[in-house]
């Protein structure tokens, strides 16, 4: 039920370092839309599907950061799951 809007989309970001600005791009898997909300989709298999795995979690809360964006989803393509995560 979900439409693919955007592969691949890079995000400015930055943190500041000493009191100076460090920039940074990152780039998610998808941005996705449904029922009228934009969605940032990463895509995973394996351990690295779940929450529970620290890279995976540091990943999508960067993403709701820098995207500025907490509409966040796990699509698992080997458990053929998709996941609503809120931080």
């Amino acid at each position: 039920g979900y439409k693919i809007q955007n592969y691949q989309p890079i995000a400015k970001g930055h943190v500041l370092q000493d009191n100076e600005k460090i920039h940074f791009d990152i780039r998610a898997d998808l941005i996705v839309s449904k029922d009228k909300k934009l969605y940032i989709a990463e895509v995973k298999t394996g351990a690295s599907a779940s929450i529970k795995e620290i890279n995976t979690r540091r990943q999508l809360l960067e993403y709701s950061k820098v995207f500025e964006n907490n509409n966040l989803i796990l699509i698992d393509t080997e458990k053929n799951k998709i996941k609503k995560i809120e931080f």
